[in-house]
């Protein structure tokens, strides 16, 4: 008998799990487009943040159907898929440091992000952007996993 799994929806599927993740993340990030244009955010952090997270959210499902799938799909394209969205992480967080009011705020204007600091939206910098950066890791690891026993098995055909 083997032990319960331990999920926060145990009774859904991995996809629908990941769909429920993807709306999450799209909605945090629509907020964040809609305090830039409630004139919260500035265009400079929100706009590439904003538009990148939520380019890179909707299209998880697809890449997650199509990596999963049993036809054969190009592992470059999930691994490149995958390093955009890390890339797109690291350009928000270097862009929300960039435009705050701090000394390292060079593109800092009249609008900061000093409202990601305040909770609950200090979450998203603090915790969703590193949890999603580990996913990102995690799934190119199972690709890497993946190529190294295919590898090995490769040869020990030639082996034979």
């Amino acid at each position: 008998m083997q032990p319960a799994s331990v999920h926060p929806l145990p009774w859904a599927k991995p996809n629908d799990r990941l769909k429920a993740l993807t709306v999450t993340i799209l909605s945090l990030w629509f907020l964040v487009l809609i305090l830039h244009y409630q004139d919260l955010l500035p265009s400079v952090f929100a706009l590439p943040a904003g538009w990148g997270d939520i380019a890179i959210g909707a299209t998880a499902p697809l890449m997650a159907s199509a990596i999963s799938s049993k036809t054969s799909f190009p592992k470059k394209i999930f691994v490149a898929w995958n390093l955009l969205g890390m890339l797109d992480l690291v350009m928000a967080v270097t862009l929300g440091i960039l435009a705050s009011a701090s000394p390292l705020g060079v593109l800092a204007g009249e609008i900061t992000t000093q409202v990601m600091g305040t909770f609950p939206l200090s979450l998203i910098p603090t915790f969703f952007v590193p949890l999603l950066f580990i996913f990102h890791l995690i799934a190119l690891g199972r690709v890497w996993n993946e190529a190294e026993g295919e590898g090995v098995m490769q040869s020990e055909i030639k082996e034979v």
